[in-house]
């Protein structure tokens, strides 16, 4: 089975996934190697490291642990390029990823090669999938969407087409890719799904065409009816699949196909009907099924449920439980137990034999399709050492843009400031996982239950945030069109010309957001580390002006480290080649 890490992580959550899995092998690129000195000694497994570059891969730091072997490229050129033989059987672990965990630490999800291919075979009998097939790489390898990505492809005779993650987040970037690559399917989440709906939106009727795209599917969050209808509205021959599905079980697990507008009283996108060889629930917490119209658990059984949680038998027998509703006509394998994977998500039958999405029953959301339990970041929140209590919780201003707030009970006086608690919760976890908006309250509000009351929590606004920098205004024509572009982008009312971006809540995509707009505005060889480089509008308005004078100077050499922080956060995906076919 193969481990997927993003090395955009922390380092102490690769170190704990590394440890964790106990990986073998590992293969990675040069540019990584010196980061991972201090992050493979407690690795007792790992025996060897493969670097996939034609680069010497002596390195000091690695070399003085004498049972870890490093090789490159070169030292496979003399290998026979036959198949290996076949050493697995369907029901192995095929893959395994770390979903968030409410303990603070994440868990791995083991998911066998039957449940993959199921998956896949499946969706080309949905999709009526043929060696046309043309997908577009758009999710990290970190997740579950990627394998189907490019995998698929790969089985039928199709294409996979790579690209990085700006031209996925850019719109403009993400049409260009789609209509020139003439990709025939893609898989969005809403976010991106709803920037390029804008962006073609407004452009001319025959500007706009994209004459090879088959399908759009939209994954990873609820969709709004109003922009799956606005699409078909421009593009009526593109059907959106709205799929739903959890990594415990191969990822999509229903989908339902829209191949024409809504009615004006439609409230939500149904999330369809099983896919083949997996069987759906709606179940009470008794473990009975439900009838139409009432709401109860999504739970599912068939080929596709995984075997677990790794090394986690408590998680996983909470939430892989026996299948008391067996069927003898659907019977698995000999060597597969018949077991009911539940999601945690709460549903209910529609009369026409769709399954509508009503949302979580615990305190677990996807945020830009990263599964996050807020009870991991509650945890971390706590660990700083002057936050007496928290909350956090997921709020929607508009649809398609779900943000994480964090509500704070400080121990003393004075209070931590924004930028101090984002610093504290970047060490520990990654970039979808960081509140978007810090609220600070004197005591959190209780119900009679003596439980948090949630619903009486205040609604955050769209003022600037308290910060430790004071409200400087914009004092010149770039600088006020920078500030209106942060304005608009963040959702905030009133931002200074000395506020940090990521203290105002921006996140990899408002980074993207903004860098396109300033490239379209300012300058086009702009790249995309100046923004880490020069996080305020003071900085980044002189940069652009090239004003070189010495109290510059020496404000760009203060925010070096910044700029080191957003390269590794985006290093592997820039490391991609633009837009390569596979």
């Amino acid at each position: 089975a193969y481990v997927p890490i993003d090395s955009t992580y922390p380092p102490s959550r690769i170190k704990y996934m590394l440890s964790n899995s106990e990986v073998r092998f590992l293969l990675t690129d040069y540019p990584l190697l010196d980061n991972l000195s201090g992050l493979v000694g407690n690795c007792s497994q790992l025996s060897s490291i493969i670097c996939l570059d034609n680069v010497t891969t002596e390195n000091i730091l690695l070399a003085s642990q004498e049972t870890l072997k490093i090789y490159n490229k070169l030292d496979f050129e003399q290998l026979s390029d036959d198949n290996l033989e076949s050493i697995n059987n369907a029901v192995d672990p095929a893959y395994m990823l770390y979903t968030s965990g409410s303990t603070g630490l994440p868990k791995g999800a083991i998911v066998r090669h039957d449940g993959a291919i199921n998956h896949i075979y499946a969706q080309f009998d949905e999709l009526k999938l043929t060696e046309e097939f043309c997908f577009l790489q758009s999710a990290p390898s970190s997740t579950d969407i990627s394998v189907w990505q490019f995998l698929a492809p790969l089985l039928i005779g199709g294409k996979t087409v790579i690209v990085d993650i700006e031209t996925v987040a850019i719109a403009n970037k993400l049409f260009k890719a789609l209509k020139s690559e003439k990709i025939t399917v893609v898989e969005l989440v809403p976010a991106l799904f709803g920037g390029l709906l804008e962006y073609t939106s407004g452009l001319e009727t025959q500007d706009r065409e994209l004459p090879d795209l088959k399908w759009m599917m939209v994954v990873g969050e609820p969709v709004s009816v109003s922009w799956v209808n606005k699409w078909l509205q421009i593009y009526p021959e593109i059907k959106i699949v709205n799929a739903y599905g959890p990594t415990e079980a191969a990822d999509d697990i229903t989908q339902f196909i829209v191949n024409k507008p809504f009615d004006e009283n439609q409230r939500t996108v149904s999330i369809g009907k099983p896919l083949a060889n997996l069987n759906l629930y709606i179940l009470d917490e008794q473990m009975q099924l439900l009838p139409i119209g009432v709401p109860g658990e999504i739970c599912v059984s068939g080929i596709g449920v995984g075997e677990g949680y790794w090394k986690n038998e408590e998680k996983t027998n909470l939430s892989f439980v026996p299948n008391p509703f067996a069927d003898a006509r659907k019977k698995l394998p000999e060597n597969r137990r018949d077991l009911i994977y539940k999601t945690g998500d709460l549903g209910r039958w529609l009369p026409d034999g769709n399954i509508e999405f009503l949302g979580r029953i615990d305190h677990q959301v996807k945020i830009r399709g990263f599964r996050v339990e807020l009870g991991e970041v509650e945890t971390f929140l706590s660990q700083h050492p002057n936050v007496r209590e928290n909350i956090v919780i997921v709020h929607q201003e508009e649809p398609g843009n779900l943000q994480l707030v964090a509500y704070v009970v400080a121990k003393t006086e004075p209070v931590p400031s924004i930028s101090e608690l984002r610093n504290f919760l970047k060490e520990k976890l990654p970039d979808h996982m960081l509140p978007s908006t810090f609220v600070m309250l004197e005591s959190l509000p209780i119900a009679p239950s003596g439980k948090v009351d949630r619903k009486a929590l205040p609604k955050p606004d769209n003022l600037r945030p308290i910060l430790e920098t004071a409200y400087v205004l914009p004092r010149n024509e770039m600088e006020h069109t920078i500030a209106d572009i942060w304005q608009k982008i963040l959702k905030v009312e009133k931002v200074g010309i000395q506020d940090e971006f990521f203290d105002l809540g921006g996140h990899s995509l408002n980074v993207l957001q903004v860098y396109s707009k300033l490239r379209e505005l300012f300058k086009p060889d702009l790249a995309i580390t100046d923004l880490f480089k020069y996080p305020t509008i003071s900085s980044i308005a002189r940069f652009l002006n090239q004003e070189e004078d010495d109290s510059f100077e020496n404000q760009s050499n203060e925010l070096n480290e910044k700029l080191e922080t957003g390269k590794a956060r985006l290093k592997q995906r820039f490391l991609q080649k633009r837009q390569q076919n596979v």
